[in-house]
């Protein structure tokens, strides 16, 4: 299964590595102080993660309907509410950080934040 990271943020000194052997996990790395701050345990295999390109915050999806937030203060889970069902493959931020793109196998949705959320 093909898994897409994105694994440096260019504006942090974070870094997530996944490993093959731990599909379902993703390592937060302080680069700076050469230490782990998180290891974020999902219930299914990683798909795709990236980081916002404005805010030290990365996205996440597992291939299920669900998105998942984290960043320094904590982790948030959005269920993606639509009639088609849509599983989370594969995600896009865009450049202002204000939405995602949120693709599936034959489906896509676009997700919006609110300027003032901390996830």
């Amino acid at each position: 299964m093909p898994v897409h990271i994105k694994t440096v943020k260019a504006d942090t000194e974070t870094a997530n590595p996944k490993l093959d052997n731990m599909p379902n996990c993703l390592w937060i790395w302080d680069i700076r102080k050469l230490q782990l701050c998180v290891i974020l345990i999902q219930a299914e295999p990683v798909r795709c993660a990236e980081w916002d390109p404005a805010h030290p915050r990365l996205a996440v999806c597992t291939g299920n309907n669900k998105l998942y937030l984290w960043s320094l203060p904590g982790c948030v889970s959005v269920e993606v509410p639509t009639d088609t069902g849509i599983q989370i493959t594969s995600l896009q931020w865009n450049p202002t950080s204000h939405s995602l793109l949120l693709r599936g196998k034959d489906q896509f949705c676009l997700a919006f934040l609110e300027a003032d959320e901390e996830f």
